[in-house]
């Protein structure tokens, strides 16, 4: 037994166990050298049990590498999405089957052992290419044409009676292409298919097991000068691989929206269900392989979008963030998960942002029919949007002074109504100081907010002034603008964690 390759490429391969089977399968299989180089085992050199080898080599392969799962839901999200996108100009036939034979795709491909399988390139795992279900599909359709169409248009050759797949009303050049008469030249010309088929991939990683024929007349299917097909004649067990059953497969169409595009898409629906179910996928359909039976149609399956909707999160921080927020249950749970350090890192983020409004909005549009909801969660929703540029709808009202909001005072006690009339008549920081007229720890965050914001506006005044003056006079004011405001939201932050 040797391996067809250099040392260095064998020293790699030594424990391969989390590669890409379908580049083993292809290139790195042993041979051996005293059998004329055919296909074998590794430990024993014999071809007998090499299809068992191979098989157990893909259990090793696949069952060891756990990010081959998530590769797989991503090519399933990758081709959901182009037909998202591709949902305006196109028809999206959506529909899950399940394997109920096994499925051999790929038999004719050339390999050592002589018996081929059909692995995708990149996962390295078996799949349906969008050229095999084409064909399928089309055979189905043309048979389905066949039981209405007049025998009298059937066209005559001297191999018998055929169906003219270039008259219009099999519609097969337009759904599958081919030839189409052109009303320009008066001639035939070559035409696409309005229907794009989407190559077909299991929901979960697939199992491939050992199956066998027996061809008891080799003589007979062989040779320029075959024998007749008699008892004398030796059987010729043949191993070969193929998909085990019970697995799901996610089948993906999309028809053109034209004038008869509705008309087409449900042709199309016919042909998969009579292609899937009556006449198989793959080889050996004579003998009822690749039969499925359709499960879900016209959606995707709840359960694979739920596990692409699992990986996208677990591979997007953002995407974390949000998914936390949508499974808060009340108002509590989402305020600690706002003062969460992870969450805050992301108040600049828009999508983030945007989902914390539409869930705040939910809670409190509940709790103000009550008369629960408090201007403080306002204010703390407002000001957790703020870096993101989102605004948030509040239940503040504006009185007459349009450069300082006051908040309706329904919801506010005696003794803040009367904090926030002192609040009102203050007129600028000096007049603040001079009247010291209560204490920052008698205020409730309502009213120490309230305070910020006419402090904050009177700093800002004071920079225009700044400004727009040439000469500048040496004032404290500003820094003592800034010190109040610090207490003011030490204060404030204070409250909030009681």
């Amino acid at each position: 037994m040797i391996y067809p390759f250099c040392k260095d490429t064998q020293n790699c391969l030594s424990n391969y166990s989390k590669g890409n089977y379908s580049l083993w399968f292809n290139k790195f299989v042993p041979v051996s050298e005293q059998n004329m180089f055919k296909y074998c085992e590794e430990k024993t050199g014999k071809s007998e049990n090499a299809l068992n080898y191979y098989q157990k080599q893909y259990e090793k392969v696949v069952n060891g590498n756990p990010e081959l799962n998530n590769l797989l839901l991503k090519k399933h999200h990758q081709q959901i999405e182009f037909c998202e996108n591709m949902s305006s100009c196109y028809h999206i036939l959506t529909l899950t089957a399940k394997l109920q034979s096994p499925l051999v795709i790929g038999i004719g491909q050339t390999h050592p052992c002589e018996t081929g399988i059909t692995f995708d390139h990149n996962l390295g795992i078996t799949y349906i290419p969008a050229s095999s279900l084409k064909g399928v599909i089309r055979f189905a359709h043309t048979l389905e044409i066949l039981k209405n169409y007049p025998l009298d248009k059937l066209k005559n050759d001297k191999n018998g009676l055929y169906l003219d797949e270039t008259d219009p009303a099999t519609f097969i050049s337009e759904i599958f292409g081919g030839e189409k008469m052109c009303d320009a030249k008066k001639e035939m010309c070559a035409y696409r298919g309005k229907a794009i088929f989407l190559d077909a991939y299991p929901t979960v990683k697939p199992e491939l097991y050992v199956d066998i024929m027996t061809p008891h007349y080799g003589d007979y299917y062989s040779g320029d000068r075959p024998k007749p097909p008699t008892d004398t004649q030796d059987p010729n067990p043949i191993k070969f691989l193929t998909v085990n059953p019970g697995i799901s497969f996610a089948f993906r169409v999309l028809v053109e929206k034209t004038e008869n595009g509705e008309k087409l898409t449900k042709m199309v629906k016919i042909a998969i269900g009579h292609a899937l179910e009556d006449e198989g996928i793959g080889a050996k359909t004579a003998n009822g392989y690749g039969r499925f039976s359709i499960s879900i149609q016209d959606k995707e399956d709840d359960g694979l979008l739920n596990n692409i909707n699992i990986w996208r999160i677990s591979e997007d921080p953002i995407l974390q963030i949000k998914d936390k927020i949508d499974i808060c249950n009340g108002w509590g749970e989402l305020k600690q998960k706002l003062e969460n350090e992870d969450f805050v890192k992301q108040q600049n983020n828009v999508e983030v942002a945007r989902k914390v409004k539409e869930k705040a909005n939910k809670f409190a549009l509940g709790a103000r029919k009550k008369g629960k909801w408090t201007e403080d969660r306002d204010q703390l929703i407002a000001d957790w949007l703020e870096p993101s540029g989102i605004k948030w709808e509040t239940s503040v009202g504006k009185d007459t002074d349009t450069q300082n909001p006051m908040p309706v005072e329904h919801n506010l006690s005696l003794i803040e109504q009367e904090q926030m009339q002192i609040i009102k008549k203050i007129n600028d920081f000096n007049d603040y100081s001079q009247q010291n007229k209560f204490q920052l720890d008698d205020l409730s965050q309502t009213v120490a907010r309230q305070l910020k914001n006419k402090i904050s506006q009177w700093e800002k005044d004071l920079q225009k002034k700044k400004l727009n003056k040439k000469k500048k006079k040496k004032s404290n004011i500003g820094s003592k603008i800034k010190m109040e405001l610090g207490k003011i939201d030490s204060h404030i932050e204070k409250l909030r964690n009681k």
